[in-house]
């Protein structure tokens, strides 16, 4: 009887997980007017929303748990800080652009662009929880102690994803490379910031946006030094 009933649970709940995976896959983009706003209130409103990498059985869905605002020519943190360039260009481009960038030689990082055309503003996304599409990401992350692990910080996250340059310029209006709002299908969270990592300039600006507790971000805050939620 005991097993039985197990084998019911997993049942429903594998019915469950795949409800949602079909429900949020059908989702369509976040629209242009999401992203023409400053980087700030655009960061702040991409943490809880969905990130759908491919199509298909070979689709990837992941819900934003951390991202990072970097403003234009005033924040000397930015790439965009000197100006347009050949590297920073898709940052200058109309907002949902992606921008994808070589850091230190080692590791993708990847942003969507803000604002208007010309503004050079962006997003940096640091940190997903995985939600489907994990054998993809194992398969590509083995270095990685636990699922916590997979996607915990820019490199991760677009190596797990398999993410590279070829994104370079598009947009994320895509049906195989798009973020999406996942309100009512996963529970909503709670926004709180804290100032930007690995950044020598403008490193006390509290421009790092994340979901409170989420066991998945790249660098957990203190429970004594949670900041109150925005």
């Amino acid at each position: 009887m005991e097993k039985g009933s197990a084998k019911s649970r997993e049942q429903n709940a594998s019915q469950v997980e795949y409800s949602l995976i079909e429900a949020i896959l059908k989702r369509s983009p976040l629209p242009e007017s999401f992203f023409l706003k400053d980087a700030l209130t655009v960061a702040r409103q991409l943490v809880g929303k969905g990130l759908i990498v491919g199509t298909g059985k070979q689709s990837i869905v992941t819900e934003i748990v951390e991202v990072e605002a970097y403003l234009g020519v005033a924040d000397p943190a930015s790439h965009s800080h000197r100006g347009l360039s050949s590297r920073n260009w898709p940052m200058f481009e109309a907002g949902g652009t992606c921008y994808i960038y070589l850091s230190y030689g080692i590791h993708y990082c990847m942003n969507v662009s803000t604002g208007e055309k010309g503004v050079g503003e962006a997003v940096l996304f640091r940190a997903a929880r995985p939600i489907s599409g994990i054998e993809q990401i194992v398969e590509r992350r083995k270095s990685a102690k636990n699922v916590y692990e997979w996607l915990n910080g820019p490199g991760k996250l677009t190596a797990g994803l398999g993410v590279g340059p070829s994104k370079n310029g598009q947009t994320f209006f895509e049906t195989g490379f798009r973020l999406v709002d996942l309100s009512g299908l996963v529970p909503p969270v709670e926004v709180v910031t804290t100032a930007r990592i690995g950044i020598t300039k403008a490193a006390e600006k509290p421009w790092r946006f994340l979901a409170r507790h989420s066991p998945y971000v790249s660098r957990a805050i203190p429970a004594r030094k949670l900041p109150t939620q925005v």
